[in-house]
């Protein structure tokens, strides 16, 4: 009798500790459940902003492909399934960059903690929000909603200091730029730099603005190999900047400074002057770039 009572005390025990390793079984599956419900729930909602960002970057670009004259608005939502986001436009001159402008959207709340950023052409300027948002291409320059900006979409043409030709000076203003004169930028009074198959690799202009095909490297102490570059030399015959002809990579023992509004060399430099006589461009004895205007990365010399 005593055994047969044991035995049945012993079984209620291990049943009871079978229940509750049931128990912790369950609770972990739950919790691992619950975090892979919530991981694919905030995925979904990445992507969503993922699309959108996607969209309105395809309609800025296409706009940045097309002729001059080009029209079009698109409508960007006020809330994904009801999350709450935030819209964003920095131009190439508010990011101190000519290689591009940037949009921007990020969900507002704190989870999930997530944003887009999406390089849009240097060539695009304006303000953008949720709603309508109007795009047009006028002189080479893609606008953003213009119409609320204040600025109309006549007027006389003026050059920027960026070397872009803007529709007027209210465009040329919301865009942040310095005015270099009136009328449209002249193409020409430009130093070609052309490698051996007469491909243009880099060019100077007269407004002190510099393209180069590839990328630049500052404080490099790239030694030239004297196989299809330029090259420029300080009073002691080093090599202080070179250009790679065949990749239009830029090389400069210094650093380059942009937006300068008065240049003036001394000793001995490289210099590239204005039609009108005046410095726009030197490299000095030190390999350091010194430029009226900007210098643009992979663009088209």
């Amino acid at each position: 009798m005593l055994k047969s009572r044991l035995t049945r005390a012993q079984s209620a025990i291990e049943t009871s500790i079978l229940i509750g390793f049931l128990f912790i079984i369950l609770f972990l599956f739950m919790i691992v459940l619950g975090n892979h419900i919530l991981d694919a729930q905030q995925q979904k909602e990445k992507d969503m902003l993922n699309d959108l960002a996607y969209v309105i970057d395809s309609e800025i670009s296409f706009a940045a492909r097309s002729v001059d004259g080009y029209e079009r608005s698109i409508t960007i939502p006020y809330s994904l399934k009801g999350l709450n986001f935030t819209v964003e436009f920095f131009n190439a001159t508010q990011l101190g960059s000519v290689k591009s402008s940037q949009l921007i959207l990020k969900f507002a709340n704190p989870s999930p903690n997530y944003e887009v950023v999406k390089l849009l052409p240097a060539t695009v300027t304006g303000i953008i929000y949720k709603g309508k948002v109007s795009i047009s291409k006028r002189a080479g320059i893609v606008y953003l909603n213009a119409s609320s900006t204040g600025c109309s979409s006549g007027g006389s043409l003026v050059c920027g200091v960026d070397g872009r030709t803007y529709v007027n000076e209210c465009m040329l203003n919301l865009a942040g730029v310095a005015k270099a004169y009136d009328g449209a930028c002249i193409g020409g009074n430009k130093l070609f730099i052309i490698n051996s198959q007469g491909q243009t690799v880099a060019h100077f202009d007269f407004l002190g603005n510099v393209i180069i095909a590839g990328t630049l490297a500052e404080s490099s102490g790239y030694t030239a190999t004297g196989v299809d570059e330029f090259r420029v030399q300080n009073s002691f015959g080093a090599d202080i900047a070179v250009v790679d002809l065949s990749t239009g990579d830029f090389y400069i023992d210094g650093l380059l400074f942009e937006s300068q509004p008065v240049l003036n060399p001394s000793g001995s430099n490289f210099i590239v002057w204005s039609p009108a006589g005046e410095v726009v461009l030197y490299i000095d004895e030190s390999g350091n770039l010194h430029l009226r205007g900007l210098l643009t990365e992979r663009g088209i010399p």
